[in-house]
């Protein structure tokens, strides 16, 4: 491949990329670009953003008839592959490193984006549920919540804030099924056993019903907005939403935050949140597809995620980087305070028509929360959309 790059640089290539609106995103992939460009003379790589929400529920094949280079979600996997819209990976990459991203990546983030027995995108960023607080704050109230009693006490003190955006309610909620039970997200008929989901509906509406209305509208970066910048410092806590190392790091924000374990689950277990993160995927209609395939490379490597990368903003997705000592001095330990929880975090099904659920479903436990109301009428309500989620994906191509 090497030679084949260096004559194709006579003439000039123009690679366009989609990322998301967020500095740990959209800084860290220009910064990768432009090294790349520097060291590969007649390449350009042009990035351009759209939101976190796009990010997570615009339809890929649309973006990949515009975009060369598209950083994912995992969850489309199902619907891209029936799409045929991506190029796979597994046999454009240089297998020595497609070892070290596979025996290197954080938690399931490389599996992750396996499917069909292909690999369709390259780890870049990793993240999951985690708590986060401001510690000046915390040491006023004694330490942080481990167990679901203490996070209920806490949240009707008026300590804490959680994102009750529908999506995040869905994933918190998963969380609490995959911690009682890993094969959640497997079966056509429903998500989760009955009485697990039953209980774990039951729990979230009584932490959500403890904090304030707001919060229904906010999502992680919402939540870790208002920690970081409140000069009252209440509320002060946050159990679980998505990390963003970005607000550990001293400038970034007023007030940085610190980051660690989730307390315990209701029946006390360590509670097993779900992943996240992102991946770098090449669109099939690619022109340039040797040097796509070379970037995306160059992107996911130690050398680049655990320097520039990392020092640009970014939330590496390579173990390397995680547990190097100049990214967590830059963090405030971020990255070996929330590596755990990473690394036992649960995989959300990939199978196509999960990402219209995934909406779906959080509006209808969004709806309930505020309305009150059965459980189990939720639950019908949730069963029935998971249900023609699968017919919907069986019908359109399963993937």
């Amino acid at each position: 491949m090497a030679g084949h790059l260096e004559s194709s640089m006579l003439s000039t290539h123009l690679l366009r990329g989609l990322s998301w609106d967020h500095s740990r995103a959209f800084p860290p992939a220009v910064a990768a670009a432009q090294r790349y460009e520097e060291t590969h003379p007649g390449v350009r790589i042009l990035w351009e953003k759209h939101s976190l929400n796009d990010f997570g529920h615009a339809p890929v094949d649309v973006l990949a008839d515009k975009y060369d280079l598209l950083i994912i979600d995992h969850p489309s996997l199902g619907y891209t592959h029936a799409q045929g819209c991506l190029l796979p990976l597994d046999d454009k990459v240089n297998p020595e490193a497609l070892k070290d991203l596979e025996a290197h990546s954080v938690g399931g983030s490389f599996q992750s984006y396996r499917w069909a027995d292909r690999l369709w995108a390259l780890p870049i960023d990793a993240a999951c549920p985690a708590s986060s607080w401001r510690p000046s704050r915390l040491e006023e109230h004694g330490p942080a919540p481990r167990s679901w009693k203490d996070l209920l006490r806490w949240a009707d003190a008026g300590r804490v804030l959680a994102p009750g955006f529908g999506p995040d309610l869905l994933l918190h909620l998963l969380a609490l099924c995959a911690t009682e039970d890993a094969s959640c997200g497997v079966a056509p008929d429903a998500f989760a056993p009955e009485h697990i989901a039953l209980e774990s509906l039951e729990s979230l509406r009584e932490l959500f019903s403890l904090l304030p209305a707001e919060v229904f509208g906010m999502n992680p970066i919402a939540v870790y907005e208002r920690l970081s910048s409140r000069s009252d410092g209440i509320p002060l806590y946050c159990p679980f939403a998505y990390t963003y190392s970005n607000y550990a790091r001293v400038g970034y924000c007023r007030y940085p935050l610190v980051f660690g374990e989730p307390p315990a689950s209701p029946s006390g277990k360590c509670l097993r949140t779900v992943l996240g993160g992102t991946g770098l995927a090449i669109s099939a209609r690619c022109k340039s597809q040797d040097i796509a395939v070379d970037f995306a490379a160059f992107m996911a490597s130690e050398a680049v995620q655990r320097t520039f990368y990392m020092q640009a903003g970014g939330q590496p997705a390579h173990l390397r980087a995680w547990e190097d000592g100049s990214g967590n001095a830059l963090t405030g330990e971020f990255f070996r305070n929330t590596l755990p929880a990473v690394q036992r975090a649960w995989t959300r099904p990939r199978f196509n028509g999960f990402v219209g659920f995934q909406e779906q479903a959080g509006g209808l436990i969004q709806e309930w929360i505020q309305r009150g109301g059965p459980a189990r009428t939720c639950l019908h309500a949730m069963n029935k959309a998971w249900q023609e989620a699968w017919r919907r994906g069986a019908a359109q191509g399963a993937g």
